[in-house]
């Protein structure tokens, strides 16, 4: 296990899983210009056993639902923003308010319980806090991929079969150069980093690594931020880095929400005079 100094910051992406069977946990870290990644199963005394002892993290992004309240069977303008064409085809979400997405649902309200014991107390530093004070935000990897994709991959050829979507979006991201982007513009290009995200094939880790790359820019500032304050928001690329069809649908797909049931659905930004 590797040991951390008691001040030592680092960044956590958790690809949160919950089934009681298989290891379905996988965390990815950043801490001094290194990353680490290790799966676990589901129970609190088996994810603290891989982590870093000691840790700190400045950023954690779990890709699972993180909400601000107990609610746990509402409808989310998240969610719905981005089930709505043009991502819906491509990479929508699965609702959480009822089947397997519930059960998620309920894997990151107790995943964000743990998760708050291992972060800074000292919050984000840009963007809204769902735990107030707690730097944990909600990643969700097929998105984060998906609205960086040229149109023309999604024209060209489907997903083979027995290929899940998430790891079809992860070789076009690395084919397209879109994962290359993202690391040089976090400064994460170095030949280890590289390597270790280009050659991973693992299902879980992938998942963790672009939860990773997420607690990154919500690190830098720089993500875009979708949701509304009752549902929670999930972190994506920021806007320079969508694909000119992500750009425009996210516009329309937010004014078919707001029409249908999430009057409060945005892109987040700053209130005036903070």
């Amino acid at each position: 296990m590797l040991i951390a100094r008691k001040t030592a910051l680092g960044l956590l992406g958790v690809d949160v899983g919950f089934s009681a069977a298989r290891k379905t946990t996988a965390f990815a870290w950043r801490i001094g210009g290194r990353i680490g990644v290790e799966v676990s199963r589901t129970s609190w005394e088996s994810r603290r056993a891989v982590l870093p002892e000691g840790m700190r993290f400045e950023v954690a992004a779990l890709d699972a639902p993180v909400l601000p309240s107990s609610d746990r069977a509402a409808a989310r303008a998240c969610e719905a923003v981005l089930y709505r064409r043009p991502f819906w085809n491509r990479c929508r979400p699965g609702l959480s308010l009822h089947g397997r997405g519930l059960d998620l649902r309920r894997a990151g309200a107790d995943a964000a319980v743990q998760i708050a014991t291992v972060v800074s107390p000292t919050g984000l530093a840009r963007g809204p806090e769902v735990m107030p004070g707690v730097p944990i935000v909600e990643a969700f990897p097929n998105a984060f991929l998906g609205v960086m994709l040229p149109e023309k991959i999604y024209a060209a050829s489907g997903r083979p079969a027995r290929t899940a979507k998430s790891d079809w979006l992860y070789d076009q991201a690395l084919e397209s150069g879109a994962l290359d982007r993202v690391l040089r513009h976090l400064g994460w290009d170095d030949p280890e980093t590289r390597t270790q995200v280009e050659t991973e094939t693992h299902h879980e880790r992938r998942a963790a690594y672009v939860c990773l790359l997420t607690a990154g820019l919500a690190h830098m500032g720089e993500a875009t931020i979708v949701g509304d304050p009752a549902g929670g928001w999930l972190w994506l690329p920021p806007p320079a880095m969508w694909a000119p069809w992500a750009v425009m649908g996210l516009d329309d797909a937010i004014g078919r929400s707001r029409l249908r049931g999430f009057p409060t659905a945005s892109v987040w930004s700053r209130p005036t005079g903070r």
